[in-house]
């Protein structure tokens, strides 16, 4: 009974900061949401495992190794668990997902607000359909005359207190766990805005670029958008690549190594016009006709281009914005 009482109170918690509207708040909620599925997944797998070789002359499904891949490797434990049907393939996608933004909210301390929406609606989804079949993951619930469920239901099952059968869980999930507001976007609504809100800034720094740069850089008189990606997607991909060549003492071969990898980077790259943003806005609007899962995978596909373009051109406009400040500075014999 003590854990049905401690996995409660988890979700209790997560969803009191999952309802705050402070991202500060929200960003425990994911990585106490995401904590709690790995837990009961990898309680559920462990009981799989203790039944697995039990009997005489029955080969092991999973041998010692494999154990402690899945217990030790979060994708393998996801993995085995599709495997188990303990979740379905959909849920794989959408856990890992989820386990990417608490990755980031729980070692950076950072990640998009909108994607940390995203998550929670994911967790929320996910446990309430699972949990009232997960329960506490054993095959059995012990009681005691001090056993007791602040979040159970008044009635009572029979002669034995409740607090861990489906209904039980239902109950607890329908009272306790019901934190997000219906009225506002959904996680399609979220994925589709954090595309578009991207594109749209990347056309206002272009706008910016496109007016002033060559003057504070004259070797981009005649760039074009494709110029831009390609030099300012290449000092981000490379930046710690870039940051040992300046360290270099030698001037002419810092600038040779550094030829040396622009032209490199340039061999792989795919040539793009301005208008490609609005293939991605269009495609990003499609999203809004999805459901979770199939807006997720065309939120992916998206990503890592728009990202690319995002920040490629908002380092370009940073670059140009620091000159501009520079420039005004010295006017003004600061």
């Amino acid at each position: 009974m003590e854990k049905v009482v401690l996995l409660k109170t988890q979700l209790v918690e997560a969803a009191r900061l999952g309802k705050s509207e402070e991202f500060r708040f929200k960003r425990l909620a994911v990585i106490l949401l995401d904590n709690f599925v790995e837990i009961q997944l990898s309680a559920l797998i462990k009981e799989k495992f203790s039944w697995d070789g039990a009997f005489i002359f029955q080969e092991k499904k999973y041998k010692q190794r494999d154990r402690k891949k899945i217990l030790n490797y979060y994708d393998e434990l996801l993995k085995a668990c599709v495997k188990e049907s303990i979740i379905n393939e959909q849920e794989l996608f959408l856990l890992s997902f989820s386990h990417d933004i608490r990755n980031n909210l729980y070692h950076k301390i950072d990640e998009e607000e909108l994607l940390v929406n995203v998550a929670l609606r994911i967790l929320k989804e996910i446990i309430t359909n699972r949990q009232p079949e997960w329960k506490t993951a054993r095959g059995f619930t012990s009681f005691s005359s001090k056993s007791f469920d602040p979040y159970g239901s008044s009635k009572k099952k029979g002669f034995l207190p409740g607090g861990n059968n489906e209904e039980d869980w239902r109950y607890f999930l329908n009272k306790y766990f019901d934190f997000i507001d219906k009225r506002k976007a959904n996680s399609s609504s979220l994925l589709s805005k954090s595309l578009i809100s991207k594109i749209k800034a990347t056309r206002l720094n272009y706008g910016f670029i496109k007016k002033e740069f060559h003057i504070f850089f004259p070797y981009a008189v005649d760039w074009d958008f494709n110029d831009y990606l390609l030099h300012y997607s290449c000092k981000n991909v490379n930046h710690e690549k870039i940051e040992e060549i300046k360290e270099q003492k030698d001037k002419e071969t810092r600038q040779r190594n550094y030829n040396d990898l622009f032209d490199e980077y340039e061999k792989q790259w795919q040539f793009k016009k301005y208008e490609r943003l609005n293939k991605i806005e269009l495609k990003a609007k499609e999203i809004l006709k999805s459901d979770t899962y199939n807006s997720l995978v065309k939120y992916i596909s998206l990503r890592t281009e728009t990202n690319m373009i995002y920040e490629a051109i908002g380092k370009a406009a940073s670059e140009l914005d620091r000159e501009i400040q520079f420039a005004i500075d010295v006017a003004r014999g600061k």
